[in-house]
């Protein structure tokens, strides 16, 4: 259920509503410790509530943990009588039903923000964890997340913005060096050593028609390695560019 009844008048806990890190001790320490407290915490109320002050307990401090904290004096428990909600109906921002008794505190169990905004009712007062308990003063209440000047700020930069999107589009157009401003070029892949490109090219291997050789026809039994004449063999009449005479087949390492 929404809206529940409560069984103990709710007592306050000053100086913590507003601070979020004081809220989030008081909020963890009932949650997780509710038998230190014998009525559930809450950051505002009536006069008639009781107030206590919340004290760190120094048996429960651990380093990086959120403190325990439990009353600085025991509570006074305060029954409260039954009370019957009906009707109930819930929006997307909204919060509507019937109570059967008027001035008693009932709890409903939405988070609480400082927008929302009460009819029929006294309140919203935060309570622990982090819900909202109010009064009725009528038997109707009627609950409603309203706008704050933040927000209506926040509407009008988005209404604004977009209405600069449009001006540009049609006056101020947007100018790239490039048809496609968010691509990334890629270089043409070079597949053809003798295509006229801009691109510089390295040979690695030149072999001709005439060049070929037919492996599997060459008798390598039949060639008589004694016979070849090593000191015959003039190296200095490779050409100067690195690359092979014609007819003589072989790869070629890049001029250095």
């Amino acid at each position: 259920d929404i809206v529940v009844p409560l069984a103990v008048q709710p007592v306050v806990v000053g100086g913590r509503q507003d601070d979020r890190e004081k809220w989030l001790e008081l909020g963890t320490s009932w949650f997780q410790n509710p038998s230190d407290w014998a009525a559930v915490p809450a950051g505002d109320g009536p006069e008639g509530w009781q107030r206590v002050d919340a004290v760190v307990d120094q048996t429960e401090i651990q380093d990086k943990r959120v403190d325990v904290v439990i009353p600085s004096e025991p509570i006074r428990p305060v029954q409260l009588p039954a009370v019957t909600i009906s009707n109930l109906e819930m929006g997307n921002e909204s919060v509507d039903f019937d109570v059967d008794q008027i001035g008693v505190p009932v709890l409903v169990k939405v988070s609480y923000f400082p927008n929302w905004s009460i009819e029929g009712a006294d309140g919203p007062y935060r309570i622990a964890p982090n819900l909202m308990v109010v009064i009725p003063t009528s038997n109707h209440v009627s609950m409603t997340f309203d706008r704050s000047f933040t927000d209506y700020v926040a509407y009008l930069l988005t209404l604004i913005g977009i209405v600069l999107i449009f001006v540009f589009r049609k006056f101020i157009p947007i100018k790239f060096p490039s048809p496609h401003p968010f691509s990334v070029p890629h270089p043409t892949p070079v597949t053809d050593p003798a295509a006229d490109l801009d691109l510089p090219w390295t040979p690695m291997q030149v072999l001709t028609d005439a060049d070929a050789v037919d492996v599997d026809a060459v008798d390598v039994d039949a060639v008589d390695v004694d016979a070849v004449d090593v000191d015959a063999v003039d190296v200095d009449s490779t050409p100067a560019d690195g690359l092979p005479e014609a007819g003589v087949p072989g790869v070629v390492e890049p001029p250095r």
